[in-house]
């Protein structure tokens, strides 16, 4: 049975287990019609206690969370988990399990959950479990028991009860744990020596027309961003600066966006008055006339800017499939834009400067990927 990504099971035609989604495992989830994402992982270090991809849900697929710490059960607080998931189930919804790996705690839900609804004990859903999850694509991870621990095993235990005769799972040979941790210590030695190689041969970028100059704000590639469309990343940055409540800030923003370089956009963006070229002097003409109409810089923009900038960004590179590859194709590499005339988005040439831009590059390229 095909399924969207190698290291996920069905368990039935409608219930699937797996291990947390990657960005690029997520959109092959719901094209397989999954609507509704069941997290077991415990996120108690995160900011939100909730999974990476909740605000990357469209609005029609439900999200759960019932953190679990490794190895162990649902708390009584937790009960509620699997009357909510049959709930749904018989709405008709399409339902991914997951926690880390999707073996432990996972695997314990799915166990329950296959028993109510066909009326199994614990040792023949926990049976079921183990053999659903044999094929998965990835049989990497096939030596580690699911459900994991004879905690978890006995909560299965006290949910579905067992049949004269049967007998659960022995779960008392821990040495499988020795060898996870042993293949984990071996990732992170490679992922550190690849970080510092990486650290160590940076992409140094600037201006538009040097080597990566598409990471540049100003290199020429006109994308739409809300309604609008762009010469260049600039240009939206230096638009966005301006609310669209009254008429004049609709019209300001137009005339950023119609600027035939991004640097009349950015003289714009900043609506202060200054000498220099004849062609600042038109520009302090506009800027003059839509400060008397009332437009000046949206509330908190200090405050948001970085997330506007990533959205920016992203958009640039998502929507164009040359600009895609170019930014895949450095891999690992950082990416620092490299200037001493910015210490926030670039690094102050010392490499003191936050890099902000650079930093930005980085994750759209990790959510490209």
């Amino acid at each position: 049975m095909n399924v969207p990504h190698e290291r996920c099971n069905f368990i039935n035609d409608r219930i699937m287990l797996g291990a947390v989604p990657e960005q690029k495992d997520l959109n092959n989830i719901i094209h397989f019609g999954f609507n509704m994402f069941v997290n077991l992982e415990d996120l108690s270090d995160t900011d939100n206690g909730l999974p990476w991809y909740t605000h990357s849900l469209p609005s029609n697929i439900i999200s759960l969370s019932f953190p679990i710490k490794t190895g162990k059960a649902l708390t009584k607080s937790q009960e509620s988990c699997i009357p909510m998931i049959l709930q749904h189930y018989s709405a008709g919804h399409n339902i991914y399990i997951h926690c880390s790996g999707g073996h432990g705690r996972a695997g314990m839900v799915g166990a329950i959950l296959l028993g109510k609804l066909y009326n199994l004990d614990a040792a023949e859903a926990i049976h079921y479990i183990e053999q659903f999850r044999e094929n998965r694509i990835d049989k990497s991870r096939n030596f580690v028991p699911t459900p994991e621990t004879t905690t978890q095993v006995q909560y299965v235990h006290s949910q579905l009860g067992l049949k004269p005769g049967n007998t659960l799972p022995d779960r008392s040979d821990t040495r499988w744990i020795g060898r996870v941790k042993k293949e984990r210590k071996e990732t992170q030695k490679l992922a550190i020596s690849s970080f510092n190689s990486n650290i160590a041969n940076p992409i140094y970028f600037y201006t538009d027309n040097k080597d990566y100059g598409e990471f540049s704000n100003f290199y020429l590639s006109s994308f739409e961003y809300y309604g609008i469309i762009y010469p260049t990343a600039e240009h939206c940055f230096q638009s966005s600066k301006f609310l669209t409540n009254t008429i004049a800030e609709w019209e300001y923003k137009q005339i950023i966006a119609s600027q035939n370089t991004p640097n009349k956009a950015f003289v714009l963006g900043q609506m202060k008055i200054k000498s220099g070229y004849p062609w600042v002097n038109e520009l302090n003409q506009i800027i003059r006339k839509y400060v008397e109409l009332g437009v000046s810089l949206r509330p908190y923009w200090d405050l948001i800017k970085v997330y506007v900038m990533f959205s920016i960004v992203y958009t640039k590179f998502s929507s164009n499939d040359s600009l895609k590859y170019k930014l895949l194709s450095t891999g690992n590499r950082q990416i620092v834009e490299h200037t001493d005339k910015d210490d926030f988005w670039a690094d102050g040439k010392n490499g003191t400067g936050q890099n902000f831009l650079g930093r930005i590059l980085m994750s759209v390229r990790d959510l490209l990927k």
